[in-house]
């Protein structure tokens, strides 16, 4: 989790542009690539916010589990704006656009 918050400092922290850089209104990566980061996109969720993250792209109708316990790392910076999610059960990192915020329960914060 510590690496994936790095992640998250980094992506906003090259966010902004620098005065002494090329451009004093875009990002390098901005001129590149022709997309910027967007707030209503990009910030949908706190990090270390508890949800429940959905399967994609389709559930199925089997009895299966359709949502995980997963708590928020913070955005992928990709264009689909999907966000990345510790899974509390599985412990792997998973990568979802479609999640609901819940209230953290005691036993996810012990």
């Amino acid at each position: 989790m510590k690496i994936e918050f790095i992640y998250f400092m980094v992506l906003w922290e090259n966010a902004f542009p620098v005065k002494s850089g090329i451009s004093q209104t875009f990002l390098p990566w901005e001129l590149l690539l022709r997309w910027w980061l967007d707030y209503k996109k990009h910030c949908r969720v706190e990090p270390r916010m508890y949800c429940e993250v959905h399967n994609e792209p389709v559930p199925t109708n089997t009895m299966t589990p359709c949502t995980h316990e997963a708590i928020a790392l913070g955005p992928t910076g990709n264009l689909q704006c999907s966000v990345k999610f510790y899974c509390t059960k599985t412990g792997r990192v998973l990568k979802r656009c479609s999640f609901t915020p819940m209230p953290m329960a005691a036993r996810v914060i012990r």
